[in-house]
């Protein structure tokens, strides 16, 4: 199957844990969630990313594009919470955030 019927759920890594190593459980490239999205490092891969995906599409184009983006999105939005350990109120914003 495309999506796993078990559920998942993420956490945030204890502080503790942290503490031995500040870094390893950061994300080094890019993150979607919640734990990290106002990063500046992983907001340009983002946009890199999101840049990469419009570059050759006209105004109209990029924006179908992005709204159809935005609209599937909405879609997981109840899968997307049920994955974390945390309640986010602005995850929908978190996750369409650039």
């Amino acid at each position: 199957p495309r999506y796993s019927s078990t559920p998942c759920t993420m956490f945030r890594a204890p502080t503790n844990m942290r503490r031995v190593d500040k870094y390893a459980y950061d994300h080094a490239v890019v993150s979607i969630g919640p734990f990290h999205y106002k990063k500046a490092l992983v907001q340009g891969h983002k946009l890199q990313f999101l840049f990469s995906l419009t570059r050759y599409q006209t105004k109209e184009e990029r924006e179908n594009r992005l709204q159809h983006l935005a609209e599937a999105m909405k879609k997981l939005e109840g899968r997307a919470r049920q994955c974390y350990s945390e309640t986010f109120e602005d995850i929908l914003q978190i996750f369409l955030s650039a």
